[in-house]
This record gives C-alpha cells, structure tokens and sequence, in this order.
C-alpha cells in the first residue's frame, strides 16, 4: 500500500512509514487500541507511536451521506498547532508525529502521533471507578485554564469536548486531550456572536463532565 503524500516529523525515520503500510497492508498483525467515530487507533511495534487509520469521506463521491468534520489534513494540523500553545499547566495533547495521505475514494489515510499511557475519561465514569491519583480539583482546574488557553490564544475551538475525547494520565492522573477532528479555527469567525455560542457550548459541555464526575468522587468517598 502506497500513500500519495507523506509528512513525518523531523528525525522520523523512513522505515516508519514502511511499517504503517505494511500494518495497512496486513502484511504484519494489527495491534488494535480503540475505535471512534471516524477512525481506528493501533499501536505501531516500538509502543511509543500509535495511528489513527481514518477513510477521508471527503472525497467520496457520496460525502453527503456522512456527517463530516475535518479532512484528515486538518485534523493533523489542529493537532501540529497544538503543540505550539505555550501552555505551562500539566494538560496537554498527544504529541504530532506525521500525517500520510491518499486522496483517492474510501482510500485509507493515517495520522502517527504518541501513544498515550492513559484511561479514557468516558470508560472510567463508564465503571464508576476514578483512579487512586485522580485529584478531581486539580484535574478540572488545569484542565479549564488549558481550553482557556485554546480558545483564546491558540484560535481553536475543540468543537467535541466530551468525555470520550478526555484522558485521563496513568502515571500522574493529569489530563490528556484528543481527537481533533470536529476542531474550529476561530480566525475565520468573524459573527462574535457565532463565536461566543461555540465557546459557551464548549465551557457548558466540560461543566456536565465535572459535574458527573464530581458525583463519583462524593460516592466513593463516602466508601
């Protein structure tokens, strides 16, 4: 399997590439780590690298039928962006490692980025269980100062900021943010009003998270 274009990090060497075709290929076995709504994430053999294999529906001749967020171009410039926020605190995103493209019809394309050591925010409420190192203020704390940060100076909107997109750090308890997918670039709003909805609607969203989480910490203290 061969992509039309590549962009890997600096420092990355070719042979990854090789390795995610053969990966797509089946050429070797798949290491599967979850699924989402548009894309599959598997683990590539070094452990410190994970993609994301996605379907770019926007170039299929039937792209009306699904309901699409970003290309997969976007959605790995979000990501590139995000590593340039400036941001002091212990929140932060998977680490961008490169993006390799196929613009053909139901054509398969990859975003490689870290492989986080981390429990997703929606299975932990799932089970009711919170982790032994999770400080719930803390966690909140950090975590509203970092989409602070993104709103206003990095112009990006997570525009799906649910629990699922939230981890949840196994070594420190301290938040992970993924999947760019449905991110907006706020530069190009120029309706302040359409601007302020996306923004409430993002602060509302994490509220009814730390609400129900809140609510599992209260439950298990009493214990």
């Amino acid at each position: 399997m061969k992509f039309e274009s590549l962009e890997l990090k600096q420092g990355q060497p070719e042979k990854l590439r090789s390795h995610i075709e053969k990966l797509l290929s089946n050429e070797i076995p798949e290491k599967f780590i979850d699924k989402g709504a548009a894309g599959e994430v598997y683990l590539l053999d070094n452990e410190q690298f994970c993609m994301k294999v996605m379907i770019d529906r926007h170039n299929s001749p039937n792209k009306n039928m699904y309901d699409l967020g970003n290309t997969v171009s976007d959605e790995a410039s979000f990501l590139r962006r995000m590593e340039n926020t400036n941001y002091v605190g212990s929140t932060r995103t998977p680490e961008y490692w490169g993006v390799l493209l196929d613009t053909k019809p139901e054509a398969k394309n990859v975003i490689v980025m870290e492989k986080l050591y981390a429990n997703n925010l929606q299975h932990l409420i799932n089970s009711r269980k919170m982790p032994e190192n999770f400080d719930h203020d803390s966690f909140f704390s950090d975590l509203e100062k970092f989409i602070q940060n993104m709103h206003q100076n990095s112009h990006i909107i997570h525009n799906d900021l649910y629990a699922r997109n939230i981890m949840v750090d196994i070594q420190s308890g301290h938040p992970r943010i993924i999947d760019f997918g449905r991110a907006i670039d706020t530069s190009i709003i120029t309706n302040p009003k359409k601007l302020n909805e996306l923004e409430e609607k993002e602060w509302k969203i994490l509220e009814e998270i730390e609400e129900v989480v809140s609510s599992l910490q209260k439950k298990r203290n009493k214990l």
